[in-house]
């Protein structure tokens, strides 16, 4: 019997004739002997779920704005459904986060941070010998087309040397061959630190947290999304390993104006920086949350289910490193970030400082996001339009700043 086109009045009428025309026969089996309450009672309990049942097939049928049931296959909670390849699940996906290795990331840090590399500063020979490092990486995890993107010199201002970014493109295990991607996520960080000393021979800048530790996280992120089942995603994540940053973000900036991708095909932008002094206290620091659409419900999500992080979502989009030029160009972006250590611009920032565990921690959810966001079944954000003014609370900004750039620790230099 369909109800969805009856009023209230006629659904009340039925629920009446349908009570009498149960109590009825019922008034006989109970007997004549039974109390009259019992029967009033009886008729009222009846005359309701004849009401409420009616009521529920009505509003079922006219409202058919209620949410088929989900795919088995697509991961709940997300700011959009999650399609993941090979049929893998959200517990699987918990479980292949823990393919990354704390072990790779003590190794690719220590690495970046050695005398052979001399502080990463800008064409320099440990700058040139950092990107070599970072591009055989890529290609032993299977990167074929890890490649050099050259900053040249004389491009910008007081600027005689030549630096390299570096890319690489991940569009699933086992791509179609001719396969093109028509949505990217960028993943990036900056590798360069200052160099060495000008004052003092000999002495350099390892830059361990600041940027070693993002570097290290963003390496590992490209090896574990290699372990994924094959099956093309709707999104494609570009690796970018940029030159220049502490020099005016050259290697950003030069990128954004000669990009290797079409930009209006570019989701969002995910900027790693300074993430090796992860604490209790502090947590987690996901800036640029108010530059586009879902970015906060995805930060969210991204979060540990077993022995979560602490997330902060500062108004500030902390437009001090990478990720601030891609705005201009209707791009959301995200910076991740720890703390910024006492040590930070000196000398005593080296490999053996960083918390390892931590830096685990963050590489999951930073991988996690990634997955995410490439097997998004939807677009992953879109710009706010008023992006500066939602970017931009003084008040917090000074608190959260000044939490951010704690300095409680005195190291002689």
């Amino acid at each position: 019997m369909r109800t969805s086109n009856l009023l209230p009045t006629q659904i009340f009428t039925l629920s009446l004739e349908t009570t009498r025309s149960v109590c009825r026969p019922l008034g006989h089996v109970i007997g004549e002997g039974a109390p009259s309450y019992f029967g009033g009672w009886l008729r009222a309990c009846i005359f309701f779920l004849n009401l409420a049942f009616l009521c529920g097939i009505s509003c079922g049928e006219r409202c058919p704005t209620v949410a088929p049931p989900a795919r088995e296959d697509a991961v709940p909670c997300a700011p959009c459904s999650i399609l993941l390849p090979g049929g893998m699940g959200e517990g699987d996906l918990e479980q292949f986060l823990q393919n990354v290795s704390q072990d790779n990331l003590r190794e690719y840090a220590h690495t970046l941070c050695a005398p052979d590399f001399a502080g990463r500063g800008f064409g320099t020979p440990g700058g040139k010998r950092a990107a070599e490092f970072i591009l055989g990486k890529l290609r032993e995890f299977g990167y074929s087309n890890a490649a050099f993107v050259p900053v040249p010199s004389g491009v910008y201002e007081g600027v005689d040397k030549e630096g390299q970014n570096i890319e690489a493109l991940w569009f699933g295990t086992d791509p179609q061959p001719g396969a093109s991607p028509e949505k990217y996520l960028i993943f990036c960080a900056h590798y360069d630190h200052v160099g060495e000393s000008a004052t003092q021979s000999g002495v350099y800048y390892p830059g361990a947290d600041d940027n070693a530790s993002s570097v290290a996280i963003l390496l590992e992120i490209a090896r574990v999304l290699q372990m994924l089942p094959a099956g093309e995603p709707k999104t494609a994540v570009l690796f970018l390993f940029f030159d220049g940053e502490e020099l005016g973000l050259l290697g950003s900036r030069y990128w954004v104006g000669k990009p290797t991708i079409p930009r209006e095909k570019i989701v969002a932008v995910v900027n790693l920086e300074m993430n090796g002094g992860l604490d209790e206290r502090h947590g987690l620091y996901f800036f640029g949350t108010t530059t586009g659409t879902n970015l906060k419900e995805w930060a969210q999500w991204c979060n540990l289910r077993e022995n979560p992080l602490r997330l902060k979502f500062p108004f500030s989009a902390l437009l001090r490193s990478d990720h601030a030029v891609f705005p201009h160009f209707d791009i959301p972006v995200l910076m991740v970030a720890s703390s910024c250590p006492a040590v930070y611009h000196t000398p005593k920032d080296t490999a053996d400082r960083l918390n390892y565990e931590g830096m685990e921690k963050i590489t999951k959810c930073a991988l996690k996001l990634a997955i995410g966001g490439a097997y998004a079944d939807g677009r992953f954000s879109t710009l706010h339009k008023d992006w500066r003014a939602k970017s931009r609370n003084p008040q917090q900004d000074e608190v959260i700043l000044k939490d951010f750039f704690h300095t409680e620790e005195k190291i002689p230099l």
